[in-house]
């Protein structure tokens, strides 16, 4: 019998991609943006390939991350919707969506 032994990747720390994949050569400058943004990711995004909040959080010095999929069991992101002067909220177009934003319920 064959034994096959499988080594574990090794990951990127910052970037959190296999060391072979990583990006942080590519991100040099922490972008000193003026408006705070805020990312509500869901938790099956989250280990995508693509990885897109991630680059964002590397990229921007004001910018936080929630994972869930309801802003009602995230009460970080409830005080800094609260705190916030103006929130935009900027996302895809989702097909057959039953609520508009409009009658989203935060608390």
């Amino acid at each position: 019998m064959i034994e096959v032994c499988v080594m574990p990747r090794v990951i990127c720390p910052t970037c959190e991609r296999a060391i072979n994949n990583c990006l942080c050569q590519w991100i040099e400058a922490v972008i000193p943006n003026q408006v705070s943004l805020g990312i509500l990711q869901h938790p099956n995004e989250t280990k995508q390939v693509k990885g897109t909040a991630k680059i964002v959080q590397l990229s921007l010095r004001d910018c936080q991350t929630w994972v869930g999929e309801h802003v009602s069991e995230l009460p970080t992101l409830q005080h800094w919707l609260a705190d916030a002067q103006s929130v935009f909220l900027l996302y895809p177009k989702i097909a057959h969506q039953s609520e508009p934003f409009s009658e989203w319920h935060m608390a």
